[in-house]
């Protein structure tokens, strides 16, 4: 309820009734209300209005974590089934992997013949 009070009060074209309503998930009667009011919580109220918040907060995070875990999870999975449909359509693996493979060789062949090219310039130097 401070927090709310505080924006209203610090930022009034901001922080119009109807924000502070969605942002805190109540009705905007409700909002008007705590504005109009002057009650304030001993600290014990306070401690477990505190509490009580931080718990669904964490509670919402913990939420919010294994749904996106879960979509992941799930995506994952579907990636790898679409593979494994692909090699089983096509009889064989990952056509990338391939790919990669032979540029590593290729790059490889052309390394050894510029070294041997090296070479034989430098023997023709000396000799």
């Amino acid at each position: 309820m401070d927090y709310l009070r505080t924006l209203r009060q610090d930022y009034p074209s901001e922080w119009p009734v109807e924000k502070l309503s969605v942002s805190f998930g109540v009705s905007h009667f409700a909002v008007r209300r705590i504005l109009k009011s002057r009650f304030v919580p001993t600290p014990e109220v306070q401690k477990k209005q505190d509490e009580r918040a931080l718990q669904q907060r964490e509670q919402r995070r913990e939420n919010m974590l294994q749904k996106w875990q879960a979509e992941k999870s799930k995506e994952q999975k579907d990636a790898t089934e679409q593979m494994e449909k692909l090699e089983r359509e096509n009889g064989e693996s990952d056509p990338t992997i391939e790919l990669d493979e032979e540029f590593d060789t290729s790059d490889q062949k052309r390394g050894l013949e510029r070294e041997k090219g090296q070479f034989d310039a430098n023997n023709q130097k000396r000799g």
